[in-house]
């Protein structure tokens, strides 16, 4: 008895958090893993990466990990140790891609549980001058008039340009072409140019285009209209109820990463997006801090795993 029972005490010591103090996290250089390229998300990790690291006293170590969607990244980070050191920031295929894919390396608040919800990055309905439509109204009206004639760009099949696209033809009950291309920048020359008539992607890309004519915004699709495009209305005013579609960055851990840590990691992202510095540079690159914890942002990613089930699922859509 007495072996077992020291054999019991062994095995709990093992299993004991790694750090019986929050307040000793972190005590090496901090990873965080981007699943993606350079972009707006991106931008937000490295911005957040070097408040935390200040907070820290130890560097946030970016760590750009694309491919398959975002699934090489995740996977890296659920098979590591699991205290903190080694965190992901990633963008809505977190919740996307178990849908999307036939399969994913990582099982959504097992494999990887959530930490803190980030930011948000609006987006906007944006078409090409050619297009006959200065409103949302004359453009579904359009589109129902001339079926198939109208084609909407994305960057690349099953990303969330592509899924905030096939929301709109849900919602409004209309059709129109998918044109896939490796990456919004490609969208973006291909648009300019009038080859491709629609697009629903970030403010951030289009806001430049916009506000010098080449481009024509039809409406926000979010609860409210932005502070950047105070002229432009939200979907629901512009007549297409149930219309909103954001890019988000958050943190996620891997299984067994001790609560407290979590709680540690959450409560200072919160501080860190709460920053009136951080609050006026991502303001100015047309993004919204959020900064809430593990529950809000697990609520926040199965609503969205639930409302791109449904879009993917009736667009038919697979990725592999």
């Amino acid at each position: 008895m007495k072996t077992i029972a020291l054999a019991c005490l062994g095995a709990s010591l093992l299993a004991a958090p790694a750090f019986a103090n929050p307040s000793d996290f972190p005590t090496k250089p901090v990873r965080l893993v981007v699943p993606f390229g350079s972009g707006s998300l991106d931008a937000v990790a490295r911005s957040l990466g070097r408040q935390l690291g200040g907070k820290w006293k130890q560097p946030v170590v970016i760590e750009n990990k694309p491919g398959a969607g975002g699934n090489i990244g995740a996977d890296m980070v659920m098979k590591a140790e699991p205290d903190g050191q080694t965190l992901l920031f990633a963008g809505p295929s977190i919740a996307i891609n178990p849908v999307l894919y036939s399969s994913v390396p990582y099982r959504l608040m097992e494999d990887l549980i959530p930490v803190a919800d980030v930011v948000r990055i609006p987006y906007v309905i944006v078409v090409s001058p050619q297009v006959p439509a200065r409103t949302l109204k004359e453009l579904v009206d359009y589109a129902k008039a001339n079926p198939g004639v109208l084609n909407f760009g994305s960057g690349g099949v099953g990303t969330a340009s592509h899924l905030a696209g096939e929301l709109l033809k849900l919602r409004a009950g209309i059709q129109m072409v998918h044109i896939p291309h490796k990456g919004a920048a490609a969208t973006l020359t291909e648009l300019l140019a009038g080859r491709i008539h629609v697009a629903v992607d970030t403010v951030s890309q289009y806001k430049q285009y916009i506000e010098r004519g080449e481009l024509r915004a039809l409406a926000v699709p979010g609860p409210s209209r932005l502070p950047e495009l105070p002229n432009i209305p939200t979907a629901k005013e512009a007549g297409v109820a149930d219309l909103e579609v954001a890019a988000w960055g958050s943190v996620w851990a891997p299984r067994g990463t001790p609560p407290n840590v979590v709680d540690k990691i959450a409560n200072d992202i919160a501080a860190a997006t709460g920053d009136p510095s951080v609050r006026r540079d991502w303001a100015a690159l047309g993004m919204v801090p959020v900064g809430t914890g593990p529950a809000a942002l697990k609520t926040w990613s199965l609503n969205e795993a639930n409302k791109w089930s449904t879009v993917i699922k009736s667009a038919n859509i697979r990725a592999e």
